[in-house]
């Protein structure tokens, strides 16, 4: 798989480094994410998703 480097504007330290897609690849994510937005019924209920947020700020 190949790696795109990213590095600090600050002092140009690597980062680290995260995937290069394809075109196609890239497509087909976002078609994906796309169909998993519109099928709402397997979505948390929104105190879930509230209570989820919640603890996420706790970290």
């Amino acid at each position: 798989m190949n790696t795109i480097e990213v590095t600090s504007p600050y002092d140009d330290s690597v980062v680290g480094n995260v995937p290069f897609s394809t075109m196609e690849e890239v497509e087909a994510a976002l078609d994906l994410a796309y169909e998993k937005f519109q099928d709402r019924k397997n979505w948390l209920p929104k105190h879930k998703r509230i209570e989820v947020l919640e603890n996420l700020v706790k970290i």
